[in-house]
Formats: C-alpha cells, sequence, structure tokens
C-alpha cells in the first residue's frame, strides 16, 4: 500500500478523532440506539398470540430507524465540516493531490462509521430480550454504514452542513414516508431499500428482498460517492 496514502488516511483519522462534534455524536449514537431500544420496548403494546417473538424485534427497527441520524450527522461533519472554517484550504496546500486526498477522507470516514454502526447494534443486541437474528444485526451495520456514507457524499457535494443535514434528514424524515403512503415506488429510494436489510416482513410491507435491497441502496450510494469524488476533484476549494 502506498505510504502516502496511509498517511494521509491516519491524518484524516486524526482530524475526525479529534473532532468535538463528532466524538459527541458518536458516544450519543452508541448511547442512545440501545436506549431507545429499552424505551420503545417498554412502551410497545404486546401483541396477542405469541407477544414476545416481535416486540423486542419491532423496538430494535424503531432504534435503528431513529439511530440513524447519528450515522447521518457523522457522514455529514466528516465531509463538511472543514469547509465551514475554511480549513480545507490547509488541508489542500498540505495534500494538493486531490484523488489522494478524497481516497484518505473517505477511508477514515469509513472506519469511523463502521466502528460506530458495529458497537451501536451490538449494544442494541444486548439489551433486547429477545435476540435479533445474525443476519438482522449485520443487516443493520450494512444500512447504518450506508447511510452514513451517503450523508457523507451529499456533504462532500454540497460543502455545507445545514444543507446536507437537510436533504439527508428530508429523505429518511419526510419524504420517503410520505412516498410509501402514496406510492409503491418509494420503495426503491436508498433508505427505504436499505431497510429490508434488517426489517421483518411483519413490521414493513417489502417491495424487495434484503438482498435486493442492500444491493440497491449499495448503487445508490456509490453513484452518489461516484459524484462527489468528481467533484471534489474538479471543483476549486
Amino acid at each position: 500500500m502506498d505510504s502516502r496514502f496511509t498517511d494521509v488516511a491516519a491524518a484524516e483519522l486524526i482530524k475526525l478523532r479529534t473532532l468535538p462534534a463528532v466524538a459527541a455524536t458518536v458516544g450519543a449514537t452508541l448511547l442512545g440506539v440501545p436506549g431507545l431500544a429499552l424505551v420503545l420496548h417498554a412502551a410497545a403494546p404486546e401483541p396477542p398470540g405469541n407477544p414476545a417473538a416481535s416486540a423486542a424485534t419491532d423496538a430494535g427497527i424503531q432504534a435503528i430507524e431513529y439511530g440513524q441520524v447519528g450515522l447521518i450527522l457523522l457522514g455529514v461533519l466528516a465531509a463538511a465540516t472543514e469547509y465551514s472554517g475554511r480549513q480545507i484550504h490547509t488541508t489542500l496546500t498540505s495534500v494538493p493531490d486531490r484523488p489522494l486526498l478524497a481516497a484518505g477522507k473517505t477511508v477514515a470516514h469509513l472506519m469511523t462509521a463502521a466502528v460506530t454502526a458495529v458497537l451501536a447494534v451490538a449494544a442494541l443486541a444486548i439489551v433486547s430480550e429477545r435476540k435479533p437474528s445474525f443476519s438482522a444485526l449485520l443487516g443493520a451495520v450494512a444500512y447504518l454504514l450506508l447511510i452514513s456514507v451517503l450523508a457523507y457524499a451529499v456533504a462532500l457535494v454540497t460543502r455545507d452542513v445545514l444543507a446536507a443535514l437537510v436533504i439527508m434528514l428530508g429523505l429518511v424524515c419526510v419524504a420517503s414516508p410520505l412516498l410509501t403512503r402514496v406510492t409503491t415506488v418509494a420503495g426503491y429510494l436508498p433508505d427505504r431499500a436499505g431497510r429490508q436489510m434488517y426489517q421483518t416482513a411483519s413490521s414493513y410491507d417489502a417491495t424487495l428482498t434484503a438482498l435486493q435491497g442492500g444491493v440497491l441502496m449499495t448503487l445508490w450510494v456509490a453513484l452518489t460517492l461516484a459524484l462527489a469524488a468528481v467533484m471534489f476533484i474538479q471543483r476549486d476549494a
């Protein structure tokens, strides 16, 4: 592996670790996801038949849906924070090779988001009364990681923390739920498709299978990230 790439990725990782907003976001996510699962499970009405069979699972699903906000914020902060204070000029002076810098920043974010997603889902599994299936846990980790990378890519395009948050939260909290009520096409949006990787058939009217949803969300993320990389390399700082 090119030592320059390793050095750039390590430097970007240190930047993320030392940002108070990033540390606060990671901490809040790791506490919030299992905490929400406990609260939602306690508040959930017991269904008839086999009450314990779905209560913990449904609570976990809802906790992931709320907890994704933390991963979205993490992605936005990783990409756009430097633009808010114009620190990006200093970074580009230190690393003028833009493709190299883009790769290093992306890897640093991927590592941070992956660790956060794994620990958050692991904590969720620990507090759940009925343990979710291993496939559902893996799907939840994959979803959180992909939604964070999507937010990262959007923020790299907008170069603005607020604009990226409005776009991403508008998608997952407003546009996607509303469109789901009126058209099945909404099931092909990145967040709706990705949720198939961990949601149960009883909790969501599935348009896609778990595999199809995962592949489609990955394509959404890959295309957006490719666009972001091209714009990062070609645009002036």
